[in-house]
C-alpha cells in the first residue's frame, strides 16, 4: 500500500473520531483531506498500466484488440 493509501485510511478514522466526539469542523476539514488524498492516489500510475506497456506488441491496435489475433500474428512476422 502507497503511503496516499495509508494516509487515506488515517483520515477516514480521524473523520469517524471527530464525529463521535462530536467535532462537526474538524471533521468536515478530515473529509476534505480525504476528498484530496483519494484524488491523488487514483491519479498515481498504476503496476497494472506499467505492466500492460511492457507486453505490448509495438502495434497499438493489436493491444486494443482492433486486429484479430491471426493478423497479429502476421503483424509480428513481419515486423521481427
Amino acid at each position: 500500500m502507497s503511503d496516499y493509501g495509508y494516509a487515506v485510511l488515517w483520515e477516514k478514522v480521524r473523520i469517524e473520531y471527530f464525529t463521535s466526539v462530536g467535532d462537526q469542523q474538524r471533521a468536515d476539514q478530515c473529509k476534505k483531506y480525504l476528498q484530496e488524498l483519494e484524488w491523488r492516489l487514483a491519479m498515481l500510475p498504476s503496476t497494472d498500466h506499467l505492466e500492460q506497456l511492457e507486453q505490448s506488441s509495438g502495434d497499438p491496435l493489436a493491444d486494443a484488440g482492433w486486429i484479430p489475433s491471426e493478423e497479429k500474428h502476421q503483424f509480428h512476422a513481419k515486423n521481427s
